[in-house]
């Protein structure tokens, strides 16, 4: 019997679907996925015929899931490392074109936690990158939203994050709510923060 990967295909291909028109799509580009569990997100991004990427890698704390992820998905020229979203140190300063995570900053617990993630993101973007976090939605596979994250705590293009450090917002220059009720039937949204 195989790994369980959470959530079915139809709901992963939602996902990707919405989020896949605002990544971009340069040849040469470099996508990353924080909270990546196995890659399954990479993995659908790498078989899409929309765009193509240079890059697609995955960070991920469980070392099971990323064995696992190397197992699965060996075929798909996607990169898997065991590491949390607030160390990214492997990577170097403004790298990445896009971040995206899917379904998983409810678990981004304690909120301080988030801030040092959200800081290792736009160390790691480019400037004009995106940082895509989708599917923000209480409940996410039963397991408990210990932040109870509203749109509000994203702030506005005017002041950004107002929770985190002013080192963090003054390196962004716009927020974005991309969708409300992302995902079909389960309530949620998504965002996209870009680098100054």
């Amino acid at each position: 019997r195989g790994p369980r990967i959470y959530g079915s295909d139809a709901q992963y291909q939602n996902w990707i679907d919405n989020i896949i028109p605002v990544l971009p799509g340069s040849p040469a580009g470099i996508i990353i996925d924080i909270g990546a569990g196995m890659g399954k997100v990479l993995a659908m991004l790498r078989s899409s015929h929309t765009k193509q990427w240079a890059r697609l890698i995955g960070f991920e704390p469980a070392p099971t899931s990323v064995c696992n992820g190397w197992r699965l998905f060996r075929d798909k020229d996607i990169e898997l490392h065991a590491a949390d979203a607030s160390a990214l140190a492997c990577l170097p300063n403004q790298m990445a074109d896009a971040i995206i995570s899917v379904g998983v900053l409810p678990l981004f617990s304690p909120l301080s936690y988030l801030c040092r993630s959200m800081l290792e993101q736009v160390r790691v973007l480019k400037p004009g990158g995106w940082a895509i976090h989708a599917w923000i939605v209480n409940g996410v596979f039963n397991w408990e939203d210990k932040l109870n994250l509203k749109p509000a705590f994203w702030g506005t293009s005017e002041e950004p994050l107002p929770a985190c450090s002013a080192e963090i917002g003054r390196q962004l220059s716009q927020v974005i709510l991309v969708h409300d009720n992302f995902g079909g039937p389960y309530n949620g949204y998504a965002v996209r923060l870009q680098k100054e």
